[in-house]
């Protein structure tokens, strides 16, 4: 894949070769020649001063920020790409084109393309194995081996016929099946193919509860490749090392529709999922492995809601048949089970006491007659009296058809009145929801809401006028939209005046977040923000890197949980960016309710960023980094790492592992929760598209994108004295942690090589707007979009 990447790469630009070359012997030179060492000195801001200090006024901004804020900011309209080549294939893709079937004769023919790497491929002229999978007379489930029946034809042009002949004897020919051919090249072992096919009436799978686009939300195509992009199991031994996985056919798959032929005929893909995405959850956290099948332990943590079944039940009719099912006990302990499994079947046994302590007075050991009770009079009969297929606040919402936009902004340049035009609305059919509606069985929306105001500075809301003097990079106080502030028109829309100002900056954004009410009971939906021109209100949206669906394809019912003061900060990535921006940190959090320097934190820094960008990549890569990323709030530091993080002064379990959760003392602050989550990402990382919104990532443009700060500096409210690095450098560093302190150093020297060490500017964030600092990343990262 490198050489097929560096030959489109000559053929676009023929003279990149040669300046590569040029720059990698300069760099060298400069490397070894005396005098001409170009190391980096790395430089650690200094510690906040502590608590009991006067804190130093900043010096002020030579040009007064309100005007320069009032220029447009220059927007680059060139886009640049990193290349990131996906690991070599083991899973060729494939087509089936036709599909004919006849009772005798030649039985079944099935054509299909076949390619890997976008490229035809031939020579898969070996018959693995092959199965069907059929429902028989008594609605059971069934699948039987018919390798020796199956031939393969090769075209040699990645075009394959595959022929099941001899089977129409057997009892269940003619029913509707399901076929899986695996084929490969005897030559080598990749990639192979595992084609699946459906003799059915509508073309879909025999047994379809599992849509392949529910599990390729979060796993990507290939199931088995970890965020490293190895092929591998995550289960461990009960000592916690790594399993191999020898089996070919789960490397070839592609999607689950293959899954479900070899494991659909019992209980035991669902035990087997249920169980692995649950894993870390029915363990309380604690870290150690629940046994889904015999000696293979798995502690995962599900990304999503695990009550929201339509994250992968997404047709109706699979969801509807999980509605219908009685309350019946390997089916609910295939979630709710114990942490151990009985022998290979991946069945486990309902543990009542660690699953709920009230139901625990109500069962006994090996109860599992559950329909005695649970018969629709003394207690709910059916999965779908409990778990409909979403959270009930998601659900309540769906059933409304619930959505909300700002509409309109009025502004008139800096220190006007704003007025917000919104409305509530079915989109299913347009019609408002009347904004004023105070009484039952409609939706509820005064006093559930929060506005916020936010000024942009290039393309970022980073507050830096008329934000938080004490939370860097917040913005101030929100306004709770009621009748005092609030006129409701006629047609159920409503137009709302914010009290505070239009502040001096060029554009601003608007975010709304909470929870409206039915009947006094939450309703989730996705909260609206609007980018707005200061001087006339008019809508002028920023970049969108990522993309909101492809964030909730994985995080159902979990994007995003600030349920702290009726918040709803939910289901839009861009309302993240309102906190979460390149001037956010924690260090307010650290200096003035842990009291302590950054030798005391656990990951020995003065201030976290809490950038969206950083803490996503930090975040996602923390497991195969085995990186540790803290983040420290009043009376909780939440944490994120790997199967080996483990940071100085943590607490540690009897097996020397960092303990999942506990509560304990740090700093001057007492009975602080301590939460360190394992992150287990369930595809490669390179695989950028899997949140961006861009087919090939782009670096941050230089016009757009600010600098971060890694420091806040003494004065929270003012950006301009916090050290920051480059956009670039944020976007990549944050993703590329090396497993050892020796590889992060080499990584962060290179960075700041070609970019800067972290630093304080003049001007802030704006004196690399206007150029006084560049980084080099793009001219060897980067090229202009065609």
């Amino acid at each position: 894949m490198e050489n097929r990447h560096y030959e489109r790469t000559c053929t676009m630009n023929p003279y990149r070769p040669l300046k590569s070359l040029l720059i990698v012997a300069l760099l060298a030179l400069m490397l070894i020649l005396p005098g001409c060492n170009r190391e980096v000195e790395i430089t650690v801001p200094p510690d906040p001063p502590g608590v009991d200090e006067q804190l130093p006024e900043p010096e002020p901004d030579p040009t007064p920020v309100d005007e320069a804020e009032l220029e447009p900011p220059e927007l680059s309209a060139t886009r640049y790409l990193v290349s990131h080549p996906p690991p070599t294939p083991r899973a060729a893709d494939w087509k089936v084109t036709e599909i004919t079937a006849t009772n005798g004769g030649e039985g079944v023919v099935i054509t299909a393309e076949v390619s890997s790497q976008q490229s035809p491929l031939a020579g898969l002229s070996q018959v693995e194995q092959a199965w069907a999978f059929y429902r028989d007379q008594d609605g059971d489930y069934q699948r039987r081996e018919i390798t020796d029946y199956t031939q393969v034809a090769d075209h040699n042009d990645g075009d394959y016929t595959l022929t099941i002949a001899g089977l129409s004897d057997r009892p269940w020919w003619g029913e509707e099946i399901s076929w899986l051919v695996q084929l490969r090249n005897p030559a080598i072992q990749w990639p192979q193919a595992l084609i699946v096919a459906h003799d059915t009436a509508d073309g879909q799978p025999v047994k379809d509860l599992v849509t392949d686009q529910g599990c390729i939300n979060c796993h990507g195509q290939r199931v088995f490749i970890d965020a490293r992009g190895t092929y591998r199991s995550v289960a461990v031994t009960p000592e916690g090392d790594s399993l191999a996985m020898t089996q070919d056919h789960h490397f070839a798959a592609i999607g689950v529709e293959a899954c479900v032929i070899c494991h659909g005929d019992g209980d035991e893909l669902t035990a087997f999922v249920h169980g692995i995405h649950n894993s870390s959850q029915v363990n309380r956290n604690t870290g150690g492995g629940l046994e889904v099948s015999a000696e293979r332990f798995y502690s995962v943590r599900y990304p999503g809601d695990l009550k929201v079944c339509s994250a992968c039940h997404q047709s109706q009719a699979s969801l509807q048949y999980l509605r219908a099912q009685p309350v019946e006990h390997d089916f609910c302990a295939s979630c709710h089970g114990a942490t151990h499994a009985a022998g290979s079947t991946g069945q486990y046994t309902m543990d009542w006491p660690s699953y709920n302590p009230a139901a625990s007075s109500l069962h006994g050991p090996g109860d599992e007659n559950c329909i005695e009770c649970h018969n629709g009079v003394d207690f709910f009969a059916f999965t779908g009296d409990v778990h409909p297929g979403n959270t009930p606040e998601l659900q309540r919402a769906e059933q409304l058809a619930l959505a909300l936009e700002i509409s309109k902004v009025e502004a008139a340049g800096p220190g006007s009145q704003i007025k917000i035009h919104w409305r509530a609305f079915n989109h299913d059919n347009d019609e408002n929801y009347n904004l004023c509606h105070t009484g039952a069985d409609l939706p509820v929306f005064f006093d559930h809401f929060t506005v916020r105001l936010s000024s942009l500075q290039a393309d970022d809301p980073v507050n830096h006028i008329g934000g938080s003097t004490t939370a860097p990079g917040q913005p101030a106080p929100g306004l709770l939209p009621g009748p005092d502030n609030t006129v409701c028109n006629g047609d159920g829309s409503a137009v709302t005046t914010l009290q505070q100002t239009a502040p001096a900056s060029y554009r601003a954004m608007l975010s709304f977040d909470g929870r409206p009410r039915l009947n006094d009971q939450p309703l989730r939906l996705p909260m609206p923000t609007y980018v707005f021109r200061v001087e006339n209100g008019a809508e002028e949206p920023r970049r969108q890197p990522v993309e909101t669906e492809k964030c909730l394809a994985c995080h159902r019912g979990a994007l995003y949980r600030h349920d702290n003061a009726g918040g709803g900060r939910s289901d839009n990535a861009e309302l993240c960016i309102t906190c979460h921006n390149p001037a956010a940190t924690d260090q307010h959090h650290r200096r003035e309710h842990y009291e302590i320097t950054a030798n005391q934190a656990y990951d020995r820094k003065g201030a976290e960023s809490i950038s969206f960008a950083w803490m996503m990549h930090a975040i996602h890569g923390a497991g195969a980094n085995n990186a540790f990323y803290a983040i420290y709030r009043p009376g909780t530091i939440t944490a994120y790492g790997g199967p080996t993080t483990a940071p100085p002064g943590w607490q540690l379990d009897e097996e020397g592992r960092a303990r999942s959760s506990y509560l304990g003392q740090h700093g001057e602050a007492e009975e602080v929760r301590h939460t360190l989550k394992k992150v287990n990402y369930p595809r490669p990382l390179t695989e950028c598209q899997a949140c961006h919104s861009q087919p090939e990532v782009a670096l941050p443009d230089p016009g757009a994108a600010l600098a971060m700060s890694i420091d806040s500096g003494v004065s929270m409210g003012n950006h301009n004295d916090d050290t920051l690095i480059g956009p670039a450098t944020a976007a990549c560093m944050s993703c590329h942690r090396g497993d050892t302190a020796t590889a992060s150093k080499v990584l962060l020297n290179h960075a700041y090589l070609n970019s800067w060490p972290p630093q304080i500017f003049a001007r802030g964030k704006r004196s690399l707007l206007e150029g006084k600092e560049l980084e080099a990343c793009l001219a060897c990262h980067g090229r202009p979009a065609y």
